[in-house]
């Protein structure tokens, strides 16, 4: 019975780099009477766990909770 020499790795050095991807985020918490018409101006990018997330046009995020949206117009 012929067994070939296994070659095995016994020691990993990564060198890695880090990247700063997001920088200069500040939050802001704005009080206004609910319920209130509010037009959301951007894309929804998430749904779910209560919440709406939208990319405003002018590359903000805001957070809504959906429990308080009564109605919903689709352009």
């Amino acid at each position: 019975m012929n067994i070939a020499p296994v070659n095995a790795l016994t020691e990993v050095l990564l060198s890695t780099q880090s990247t700063e991807v997001i920088n200069n985020i500040s939050a802001s918490t704005i009080s206004v009477l609910s319920p209130t018409p509010e037009s959301i101006g951007g894309c929804v990018c998430a749904v779910g766990n209560g919440l709406l997330v939208v990319v405003e046009l002018n590359g903000d995020i805001s957070i809504y909770s959906i429990c308080k949206i009564d109605a919903a117009e689709i352009n």
